[in-house]
């Protein structure tokens, strides 16, 4: 059985392609949305609650568990990994390195919560795979609100994306990234 694991609704796009890809299979979603978002906590405190959300996904049988989550992965990836090496562990973070091998402008831009550019995950990943790139980070701790309110329930949803997304354009980026799967 496939856990997957979001702190809301978030994940489901990754539940809907993994459910395209692996029609067969078993599948638990698992939100976290009394606590969430996590994007604003300590590193910390989304390892713990992460480290327990996949704990019981863990014993409801998942045999591989994911993470649909940038600040989760982050957090906790590895620690999971260590802690239950017979499991196997998928995480999502920002697709750095295809926007550097991408870029035409010597720019990108990442869009993820604070949390996840504090890890040190984050910060491997860019010096591994954009150290020739200037990466321009852009936290947007609204954008969980917007994501768990659904598609087109917000008037203002196109003007709360393009104010974030405008800046980077301003400033060169020609790769823009929120998240990519790694390392099945």
């Amino acid at each position: 059985m496939i856990g997957i694991f979001d702190t809301g609704l978030g994940g489901l796009s990754v539940w809907r392609a993994l459910a395209t890809a692996l029609p067969n299979r078993t599948m638990l979603y698992l939100a976290d949305q009394a606590r969430a978002p996590y994007g604003p906590r300590q590193l910390s405190a989304v390892r713990a609650l992460t480290l327990g959300c996949l704990a019981w996904l863990i014993e409801q049988g998942c045999r591989t568990v994911v993470l649909a989550c940038n600040t989760a992965t982050a957090a906790a990836a590895d620690e999971a990994r260590a802690l239950w090496p017979h499991i196997s562990v998928v995480g999502i973070e920002p697709a750095v390195k295809p926007a550097a091998q991408a870029t035409r402008t010597g720019v990108i831009g990442v869009l993820a919560t604070q949390a996840t550019f504090e890890s040190p995950r984050y910060i491997s990943l860019t010096r591994r795979y954009a150290a020739e790139v200037r990466v321009l980070p852009r936290a947007c701790p609204h954008w969980v609100a917007l994501v768990e309110d659904g598609p087109g329930q917000r008037a203002d949803t196109s003007a709360l994306v393009d104010a974030e997304i405008e800046p980077l354009l301003d400033a060169g980026a020609d790769q823009i990234v929120l998240a990519r799967i790694f390392r099945c």
